[in-house]
């Protein structure tokens, strides 16, 4: 005699699944988020200790969101903050990570790259992806983005460090007037930041 026993486990993979997907992802764009950027950072750190090639960290936030979210409501807000999300996603190379750590506020990790220039190219395609207006509901609004980039292993060796730095540079970009890149310059205090876009 046998007696046989079956359990459906599909809807409890699913939701497992969902829960890791959210542990990692932010809920409102789907992208990477804070714990899974620096998770990638990290390992995108190890390989380049190995290779011996450069990576590039980038800070990005939208200037002036705050007076779009309080003119137009928080539900533009969002709608903007997931159209900047997928015009973002479309400027990077498959093995790079686009993040949003919170409000507005938005990190790259492009590991392996050649050289600043690299950094430099992707930073203009990101601003390039700000020329034309975003449609809200019944508004179109022109939105801007400042960046800053740090540089693996110049700008720092650890993650910490990178964004700390990349962070630096992001407030130099606003400082020259919004709408700009800025890399990190090692020995300049964050009140003088100068920085020159590469050209």
């Amino acid at each position: 005699h046998y007696v046989g026993l079956f359990t459906d486990l599909t809807e409890r993979k699913e939701a497992e699944a969902y829960i890791h997907h959210l542990a990692y992802h932010d809920p409102l764009t789907g992208l990477a988020n804070r714990l899974l950027f620096q998770d990638r950072l990290n390992t995108a750190l190890l390989q380049a200790r190995r290779t011996q090639r450069p990576l590039a960290v980038m800070m990005l936030d939208l200037d002036r969101f705050k007076s779009i979210n309080d003119s137009l409501g928080h539900g533009a807000g969002d709608q903007l903050l997931k159209e900047i999300a997928q015009r973002l996603t479309h400027c990077l190379r498959e093995g790079d990570t686009l993040a949003r750590l919170g409000g507005d506020e938005f990190a790259v990790l492009m590991p392996e790259i050649h050289s600043h220039a690299d950094a430099a190219t992707c930073a203009r395609k990101l601003l390039s992806q700000f020329d034309n207006a975003v449609a809200l509901e019944t508004h179109e609004v022109f939105a801007s983005t400042s960046i800053g980039i740090a540089v693996f292993p110049g700008d720092g060796s650890d993650a910490s460090t990178l964004i700390k730095h990349a962070d630096h540079a992001l407030y130099a970009a606003k400082d020259a007037g919004r709408s700009a890149f800025r890399f990190f310059v090692a020995g300049e205090s964050q009140d003088s930041l100068a920085r020159l876009e590469l050209e």
